[in-house]
């Protein structure tokens, strides 16, 4: 009977009923596709590494990536426990197909003995067995609509492009078939031709009999090894593209918190609503004998009714929202992810968030509507819409606002996880509505006061009305309290970063063209090498005032994954860093002695600083280097250091280019950049010239500040709807009022602008204090996450986009007056005086 009940009801108020939908649907969904795309970022990490080192037990390799002489596996070999052991070399490169390039990895192996290390089935063609020959995965080879004969082209570094064929396409086994297959596979010593790197290889894979006896293989191994090399288990996570994805969760993280806060004072409201409507129904049913259990079943059982709906429609549409994410997350590593990887896992997550979303929402009401004795139901104005609240609770609400805020310092200053700051936000945000009954009377009064000289006694009106269902007011300006801070909040915090990205940009890559092979991988730091050929025929174009040179190295620091920026740093007069600690001078200066500059998320994990030593793996064996410098820096996710060219190449070895920062002469920029931009295409390389740079930049900026917009018209839309049901419900129980008015000569427009009044005061009670609440919650979240994200975001204050939040509420509350404005005014006398 309740069922049939709570259906009917929902049924005859679809906008009422279809909002608290839509705010579960919201929830759900921004709960599912986050934990979607951070599922499939897990497991492409997990893939890649497990496609690179299939069943290996232990590794060798050297710092930075630069290889080392392959005799060396001769001395080794005959080490007792050892299965195989399985030389490789590692390169990243561009593949051209056709008009396609398509970044990627080739890794040279020996045949005979990789297959113990990896597992891949031929499904086409043969294994390579000799010569420029290459396998890959069927999937890239389908995507590429590449077949067995064919021919293409990698980029070999110096060596420019070269000529491979394709034997074979195979099919991971085992964990690594999730990986992309972006990794093709060639003959040792045809790798080794081409790349230039004779007999060095990057690292020997080994495969013991037992893991019992990895201990004592590691410790016969390391006697054996000579300084720069290392003996270790293979890498199982990549802490450089965690990095890099951190600040991006974080924020899914925290607007999906919001969402979900949305959600349930929207549910709260809408129930508080469904309550007070069906007060004189419910006190019947206690009259009959229902008893208060079963009107809270009653209630809970509407509720849950909506969250199951929800929560489904939620997960579905998280689905799509999953690949969107995936799709966004693929731009920013600069790499291809694979389809978003769907387990169980999130829909548990839509099932709990949804439904207890739709329950915790309605349990005030429902325990309310279960304590309402018959007496109290039948009053036309129940004694719960004119009592004020509790001063427990202006109290309580004070202490979680106190609390949020000290948990934000705490995290702030890495005395509390930074996950925490999501927990602060949203205790601060709650505490904050708990507050805001103290300001209704009084901030009713000041405000009716400012818009009387333009509505008149209407809004004296308003305002007696407002008071008179205080608690009904009290749940409104609560969803618009919390729909605009939530909002605004998430605007500036973003914004900040936005900016932040852009003075790095403008300070750390300088110049007037921007070339390289192809866009760097940003979670590994790996790029492919330019070609030798290029370098020489680029320095003799006339009118090039200055060539920079950019070259990346894998490095480890203890058990910290870094990339080492290697750059010339040639000109004193120039701005290389947008600098945290130290200065411009001091900088340079010391990287010109041998020190190293370091970014400030690198310096927040390993908790160092201006003048302290970081102990660096080189091939010259762990080196002390000091750190001349704390810089913003967004590469590889901000793990890393800078450090000249001269010094780097008596640590690394290191050699040729990975990308070329150019600067013309004054007054030849367009002559300069055709010639650049035709040798750039001439072998195949991408050119950008500054003014592209920029343009990317603010399109990445545009898009993100169009997403913003968009959230901040959903929340106030949400809210908007809430304001709607709100003064409907006021318009339904001022029926008998209206009709005297309209008796003592009371006009339409009259009462239209009464309405009007209703609606604008309560966004004046909502909307204004959440937009300051808004404001305050960026600032405390830019410094409570320096400790996840390790950048210094500047907190600017900007009252532009606080006005412009403002106006659009206000105007989408307006807009929601109008409907209920013009019920009010159409209401017949008749029905009207006799309505109770």
């Amino acid at each position: 009977m309740f069922f049939k009940m709570s259906f009917q009801e929902m049924k005859a108020r679809p906008v009422r009923t279809g909002l608290s939908l839509l705010s579960i649907v919201i929830g759900t969904f921004a709960v599912v596709s986050v934990s979607i795309t951070s599922e499939t970022i897990r497991q492409a990490q997990k893939a890649m590494f497990s496609a690179l080192s299939g069943k290996t037990d232990l590794e060798i390799s050297t710092a930075g990536g630069s290889g080392f002489d392959g005799s060396l596996l001769a001395e080794i070999e005959e080490t007792p426990h050892v299965r195989c052991m399985a030389p490789s070399l590692l390169r990243s490169t561009v593949m051209a197909v056709g008009e396609k390039h398509i970044k990627t990895q080739v890794m040279g192996i020996s045949p005979e003995i990789d297959s113990q290390i990896r597992e891949n089935k031929l499904i086409e063609g043969r294994m390579i067995g000799e010569g420029f020959e290459l396998v890959l995965d069927e999937r890239l080879a389908r995507s590429l609509k590449i077949q067995v004969g064919d021919r293409v082209q990698l980029l070999a570094g110096a060596s420019g492009w070269k000529d491979w064929e394709i034997v074979g396409l195979i099919r991971p086994q085992g964990s690594a078939s999730l990986s992309q297959g972006g990794i093709l596979f060639a003959p040792l010593e045809s790798a080794q031709s081409r790349f230039r790197a004779r007999s060095r290889i990057d690292k020997i894979e080994i495969l013991l009999d037992s893991e019992q006896n990895l201990e004592s293989v590691v410790k016969l191994i390391e006697a054996k090894l000579p300084d720069g090399l290392k003996i270790k288990r293979p890498m199982q996570d990549n802490q450089i593209a965690n990095e890099t994805m951190q600040a991006t969760e974080q924020g899914l993280r925290l607007a999906s918190a919001f969402t979900l806060l949305i959600a349930i004072f929207i549910i709260y409201n809408t129930f508080q609503l469904v309550v007070g409507e069906r007060r004189r129904q419910l006190g019947i049913l206690r009259a009959i004998g229902a008893t208060r259990q079963q009107i809270a079943t009653y209630i809970h059982g509407e509720a849950l009714l909506l969250g199951l709906v929800g929560a489904i429609l939620g997960s579905i549409l998280g689905i799509f929202g999953a690949k969107f994410l995936t799709g966004a997350t693929s731009q920013i590593l600069q790499t291809d992810m694979p389809s978003p990887h769907i387990g169980w896992l999130p829909f548990v997550l839509a099932g709990v968030f949804g439904l207890g979303v739709a329950w915790l929402g309605a349990w005030i009401p429902a325990r309310r509507a279960g304590r309402l004795p018959p007496s109290e139901a039948m009053r036309v104005i129940a004694n719960s819409e004119v009592e004020s609240s509790s001063w427990r609770w202006y109290v309580f609400g004070f202490s979680m606002v106190g609390v949020g805020i000290v948990t934000h310092l705490g995290c702030a200053v890495g005395w509390i996880s930074e996950r925490w700051s999501i927990v602060a936000s949203i205790t601060a945000l709650v505490g904050a509505v708990l507050i805001l009954p103290i300001l209704l009377a009084p901030s009713f009064e000041l405000t009716q006061r400012l818009v009387a000289p333009i509505l008149g006694i209407e809004a004296r009106l308003a305002q007696k009305q407002l008071l008179r269902h205080r608690g009904r007011t009290k749940l409104i300006t609560s969803v618009l309290f919390i729909a605009i801070s939530t909002a605004v909040g998430l605007a500036c915090t973003i914004i900040d970063n936005i900016q932040n990205v852009e003075t790095w940009c403008s300070r750390a890559l300088v110049g007037d063209y921007f070339i390289r092979a192809a866009a760097p991988d940003l979670s590994t730091g790996r790029i492919a090498d330019l070609p030798q050929d290029f370098s020489e025929q680029l320095k003799e174009i006339p009118g090039i005032a200055s060539i920079d040179s950019l070259r990346f190295v894998s490095a480890k620091s203890g058990d910290q994954s870094l990339i080492v920026v290697i750059r010339e740093f040639r000109f004193s007069e120039q701005i290389y860093f947008d600098i945290v600690d130290g200065s411009d001078a001091e900088v340079l200066k010391g990287l010109e002695v041998g020190e190293v500059v370091m970014g400030s998320v690198l310096s927040e994990r390993m908790k160092l600083k201006s003048g302290d030593k970081l102990s660096l793996e080189t091939l010259e064996g762990t080196k002390e280097l000091r750190i001349a410098g704390i810089v913003n820096d967004y590469i590889a996710g901000g793990l890393t250091i800078y450090m000249h060219r001269k010094q780097a190449e008596t640590l690394f070895h290191v050699e040729g280019h990975d990308a070329f920062i150019v600067r013309a002469e004054p007054g030849k920029i367009d002559e300069v950049e055709d010639k650049v931009r035709r040798l750039s295409d001439s072998f195949g390389l991408i050119f950008q010239s500054n003014a592209e740079l920029v343009a990317m930049i603010q399109g990445l900026s545009k898009g993100v500040n169009g997403g913003l917009w968009g959230l901040l018209l959903l929340s106030s839309g949400i809210a908007a709807f809430g304001l709607i049901n709100t003064i409907s419900m006021n318009i339904l129980e001022q029926t008998r009022e209206i009709g005297l008015l309209r008796v003592v000569a009371m006009t339409k427009m009259q009462i239209r602008k009464m309405v009007l009044a209703q609606a604008l005061l309560l966004g004046l009670i909502g909307f204004v204090p959440g937009a300051m609440m808004g404001i305050l919650l960026a600032y405390l979240i830019n410094l409570s996450t320096h400790a996840a994200t390790g950048h210094i975001i500047a907190f600017a204050f900007r009252p532009g986009l606080a006005m412009f939040s403002l106006s659009v509420s206000f105007g989408l509350a307006l807009l929601a007056s109008l409907i209920p404005a013009e019920q009010a005014a159409r209401l017949q006398l008749s029905h009207a005086l006799r309505y109770e």
